[in-house]
């Protein structure tokens, strides 16, 4: 994640936006390195002086679950940090996941999902 997009989506003051971030102490995209001080590193933290309305932290999925309704009535930006295990290792193709078929894929799943006509996307 850019930390200056906190920054942006905070003055954009949107407020029905909850952003999930899965941390899981890796750069997991540029070849799996650990987040330097990792146990350390509160991004909750980051984005309240960002400027984010309301932040959350959890690493117990019913405690998740309990506080959901909480989060998605709340004024937002809201940040909610899903403190996660790292998964196995997959290997990434990143011709495949940057071409066009994949972009196509990705804006018209959406649409998809909802029913909405997606043709002319």
């Amino acid at each position: 994640m850019n930390f200056d997009i906190l920054v942006i989506i905070a003055n954009a003051a949107l407020h029905n936006l909850v952003h999930f971030v899965c941390h899981n102490a890796l750069f997991e995209v540029n070849g799996e390195f650990p987040l330097p001080t990792s146990e350390n590193l509160s991004f909750e933290g980051i984005t309240h002086e960002a400027g984010h309305a309301k932040t959350w932290s959890f690493s117990d999925l019913k405690i998740l679950d309990e506080t959901m309704e909480e989060i998605l009535n709340s004024t937002g930006p809201v940040l909610v940090n899903l403190r996660v295990e790292t998964g196995e290792h997959h290997p990434r193709d990143y011709l495949t996941i940057r071409s066009a078929e994949s972009g196509q894929v990705f804006r018209v799943a959406p649409r998809l999902r909802l029913g909405v006509d997606a043709s002319s996307v």
